[in-house]
């Protein structure tokens, strides 16, 4: 993927530092029949793997494992291009351009909010609005700066107007598409903590990590920064129990299901970021 790949749907929403001028990144897709969407990033240091899990659902992806690295800090924000076109290719699956352009659009706009209420909070409201919007199949634009309005205050995020007006703007580009809001809602659920039950959400995330699950950070080097999706539900168990849990339960896990045994549906695409 070069950096005119970038630029067909990053020009006009990334500013010119942001989309740079080389390309220095690369993903790892695996396409998946359940489990929604899983990321890991290893460092891209303006988009999070929530970020991209979240925009690539509204790209049309409903199953995915995957991993985006580079091998020096760069922003991410052309990541997503690659991690589309890779999962074209790897799944046999043309997604609609216009959704594609859409999330491009809500990659950068969530990182840009992130810069003045921090990440977590970005990522909550986006998914909490977008998730509101899809639904209850909300198109009007007054509506849709209701929405905002509300999931802003639960969030306890101050927007200023011309945040506002972005995600309203982007919102009604998405509410023209049509998804699966059972598959969405599983992704997202899976982003904020929420599930059926803790334990069984344990299993399926354990079970649907993939690749990122073989991922050896070292390589990278010990200053690496990385983070996945998986991250958070592992550190409410640390959290929650004695130190360690995590592990004995991943481990146990992995004697059950063979997740250690290398994948044989992977397929693999280079991507492109941007420094």
């Amino acid at each position: 993927v070069t950096n005119q790949d970038e630029r067909k749907y990053m020009e006009g929403i990334a500013s010119e530092a942001q989309i740079g001028h080389k390309t220095y990144s690369c993903s790892y897709v695996e396409p998946t029949t359940s489990g929604g969407i899983q990321v890991k990033v290893a460092n891209l240091t303006f988009v999070t793997s929530s970020m991209i899990a979240s925009t690539l659902t509204t790209s049309g992806v409903e199953n995915c494992n995957v991993v985006a690295a580079s091998p020096i800090e760069v922003s991410g924000t052309g990541a997503l291009t690659g991690i589309m076109m890779a999962y074209e290719t790897a799944s046999g699956e043309k997604l609609d351009e216009g959704q594609k352009e859409a999330a491009t659009e809500e990659l950068v706009t969530t990182g840009e909010l992130a810069d003045d209420i921090g990440q977590d909070k970005a990522t909550d409201l986006m998914n909490d609005v977008k998730e509101d919007v899809i639904a209850n199949d909300i198109s009007d634009e007054d509506k849709i700066a209701d929405t905002v309005d509300e999931k802003a205050k639960d969030l306890d995020v101050n927007l200023t107007d011309e945040q506002k007006d972005k995600i309203v703007s982007l919102m009604e580009k998405i509410s023209q598409y049509d998804y699966d809001v059972k598959s969405l809602q599983q992704t997202l659920n899976n982003l904020e903590g929420k599930s059926e039950g803790f334990f069984t959400k344990l299993v399926n995330n354990i079970n649907s990590g993939g690749i990122i699950s073989q991922t050896k950070d070292d390589i990278l080097g010990s200053d690496v920064v990385s983070n996945s999706t998986l991250d958070d539900i592992k550190d409410k168990v640390q959290n929650a129990d004695t130190e360690g849990w995590w592990d004995k339960v991943v481990n146990f896990f992995k004697g059950l299901t063979g997740s250690d045994s290398d994948s044989s549906d992977s397929n693999s695409s280079d991507d492109s970021s941007s420094n």
